[in-house]
């Protein structure tokens, strides 16, 4: 049985029984892991479930995002019928740019964007208090205790997209390749997810910041687009600068798409991505912990 509750800095936790060396190898120990896994796939099943019970509402956005994307398909034809290139990238290789984008983006939506917009409602009505009382690490059960099921098909269709453009345009992707082609969007994955979890953990001090979610689907766009647009003035130099290095938003997506349209056999990038997004990733911790510890009770 769990002990009593400990109350430190505003933050409530749970003070966990010893466990056996055996079953633990201390925080991170085999046995927590197991843990974590058991309760994400509990998180997937009851996600799923969820959405289930609105089955017709589940149908419509699905179709709405399919809608979405042929769109996006058309405008890129549109934009071939006027020229045979855009910088480097012809048109199947502007497709599996596409497709990566797609996929990181779907990705990011689907598994942690839905998780990370409920962190500042259960602020606002002060539901985070019972949250936080629960013996799990708290980044991991608000960010992905809600899976997004209506955007996992897009996930399917970027990678599909991918495939049918390196097939299109005779390029032979090896075991390896694709390998790395599937850690770089790992990476990119991550650095994203980072900055989702940055963003969400402002909430505890603005409580209500839907300004702030529509500053990230803004800066998203950016990335949907290949950096050589953004080359030749001042302005456009500067964005490319912040959305690499500040906010590397265009390295999460950038680095795969060169790799996997054969367009970068530079190893520097790909070092900078998962440099990156470890630096991403060691820091969203850290900003959310600090957020944790600011966070006054719905109680206090």
């Amino acid at each position: 049985m769990f002990q009593k509750i400990r109350v430190s800095a505003g933050l409530f936790r749970w003070r966990q029984p010893a466990v056996s060396p055996h079953l633990s190898s201390g925080p991170a120990g085999p046995w927590n892991r197991l843990r974590h896994l058991r309760l994400y796939l509990a998180f997937v099943r009851i996600s799923l479930l969820r959405e289930m019970i609105f089955r017709a509402n589940f149908l419509v956005r699905l179709i709405t995002h399919v809608i979405w994307l042929g769109l996006m398909l058309v405008f890129l034809k549109v934009v071939f019928l006027h020229t045979r290139r855009i910088g480097d990238w012809y048109k199947h290789r502007l497709l599996f740019f596409m497709g990566t984008y797609l996929t990181l983006n779907a990705t990011v939506n689907c598994f942690f964007m839905t998780g990370c917009g409920r962190f500042s409602e259960l602020i606002r009505t002060g539901n985070l208090d019972f949250e936080l009382l629960k013996p799990i690490d708290e980044q991991f059960l608000l960010t992905c205790q809600r899976i997004d099921w209506a955007l996992f098909p897009q996930i399917l269709i970027g990678l599909a997209i991918s495939v049918i453009a390196n097939v299109q345009a005779g390029v032979e992707v090896g075991l390896w390749r694709a390998f790395s082609y599937f850690a770089l969007l790992a990476g990119g994955v991550a650095i994203l997810y980072s900055l989702l979890v940055m963003l969400a953990a402002i909430s505890v001090w603005t409580v209500r910041h839907e300004e702030l979610y529509e500053l990230w689907f803004c800066l998203l766009q950016f990335a949907n687009y290949p950096d050589e647009i953004y080359r030749g003035h001042f302005v456009g130099a500067g964005v490319r600068l912040v959305l690499t290095y500040v906010l590397p938003i265009l390295l999460a997506v950038i680095v795969p798409a060169h790799y996997g349209a054969m367009l970068l056999d530079d190893w520097r990038p790909i070092a900078s991505l998962f440099a990156a997004a470890f630096v991403a990733l060691a820091a969203s911790r850290a900003f959310f912990k600090y957020a944790l510890r600011s966070y006054q009770s719905a109680s206090s």
